[in-house]
């Protein structure tokens, strides 16, 4: 930080909530009030702890808030959103009109709301100047960061040349997985396909909690296989989701998409269960029989075993039928004397049936002998 910038006492009610926050992830737009954001930080994000601390303690005034001036004046806070949400609150301020519940359940003190006036501020020169700083610290903090956030604010500090590469961000946030280049590639992804109006991820049929919406990690989940870089015509080289990839792959991306979350606007459900499947959903996309079973709206299961070879399905029912019989062997080695004593019509039934599994087996073995030439077999 720059030596020349000084703390400042501000009245809450000077200061604007960041409506551009990494940390929403793009589930709050810069078009919002600061009602819907304050609203957003204390309903989802969650303010909970800061009321309980800031009610009983007061502010903690060593650790200012931080903030950029517009070129109009207005003061907005890049560093402490939920604290200073929590003072709107606490105070009473008018963009705090859908938390009274909240305040009303954490009274203050008149002393200590009295101090409330004026909180302590840090300014800064441009938000610019203390994103890479604050991403971090807020990424690597106590509170975690979804990964959809995580994703947005990469992205963001990308685009701004804050950093050089998305391999430089892993380190610095000790992304020793390196799940962060697969994060970003999907979230230019879901950018894009919102762009072009080609996906409304707000209608998706699978639900996640984080602040996308929807299970952002099964994208980048599913970008991590290499039979769905190639069936997106994703470059072997190409680190990134391109920022404008041609519309034909986009189109292709939108229909994995649907399969992968489902369409509540075109009651399209899920081809998949549960993220255990995307791999199954990978596999598919490098078949082209499969493909059009996905697209005649077959899942990822159906599908797979329409197209599994016949000598494993022949050998599961095998292997089944064996067990079961096996089963029924020994409970009538061990129920003669019961057996003796049922009705007719139970006797029928049970040589029947008996009658009908030897039949079966004995068609299968000669049909599987007449097949792979045992002579032996077909007696």
């Amino acid at each position: 930080m720059a030596e020349n910038q000084a703390v400042a006492e501000r009245p809450p009610s000077e200061l604007l909530l960041d409506t551009g926050n990494p940390r929403f992830g793009g589930a709050v737009d810069g078009a919002a009030s600061q009602r819907q954001v304050l609203d957003y930080i204390a309903d989802q994000v969650g303010v909970r702890d800061l009321l309980s601390s800031i009610s009983t303690n007061g502010f903690q005034r060593s650790a200012p808030l931080v903030a950029f001036q517009r070129d109009g004046g207005e003061c907005v806070v890049v560093e402490g959103n939920r604290r200073l949400t929590t003072v709107l609150i606490l105070v009473g301020d008018e963009r705090a009109t859908g938390q009274v519940n909240r305040r009303d359940a954490y009274p203050v003190e008149q002393s200590l709301l009295s101090s409330l006036d004026r909180i302590p501020v840090l300014l800064v020169k441009s938000r610019r100047e203390v994103l890479r700083h604050l991403g971090i610290s807020h990424i690597v903090g106590n509170k975690t960061w979804d990964s959809f956030a995580k994703a947005a604010w990469a992205a963001d500090v990308l685009d701004k040349r804050l950093y050089d590469s998305v391999e430089e961000i892993s380190k610095s946030i000790g992304d020793i997985h390196r799940t962060l280049p697969r994060m970003v590639e999907a979230y230019r992804l879901v950018k894009n396909l919102k762009s072009h109006s080609l996906f409304d991820f707000e209608q998706t049929a699978k639900k996640g909690r984080g602040s996308a919406g929807f299970p952002f990690s099964w994208i980048y989940t599913a970008l991590g296989y290499q039979a769905t870089r190639r069936w997106l015509r994703i470059e072997e080289d190409q680190a990134l989701f391109s920022e404008k990839p041609p519309v034909a792959d986009l189109k292709r991306a939108a229909e994995l998409m649907g399969w992968l979350l489902g369409r509540e606007d075109d009651d399209q459900l899920s081809l998949i269960s549960d993220s255990r499947q995307i791999s199954g959903l990978a596999a598919a996309l490098a078949d082209d029989q499969m493909v059009a079973m996905l697209r005649s709206g077959q899942t990822v299961a159906e599908a797979a075993e329409t197209v599994r070879p016949s000598y494993e399905k022949i050998l599961e029912a095998l292997a089944a039928a064996s067990e079961k019989l096996k089963d029924a062997a020994g409970l009538v080695s061990a129920s003669t004397d019961e057996l003796a004593d049922v009705e007719e019509s139970e006797r029928v039934a049970l040589l029947s049936l008996s009658r009908k599994a030897f039949s079966s087996a004995r068609t299968i073995s000669r049909q599987l002998s007449s097949t792979f030439g045992d002579d032996e077999g077909r007696q």
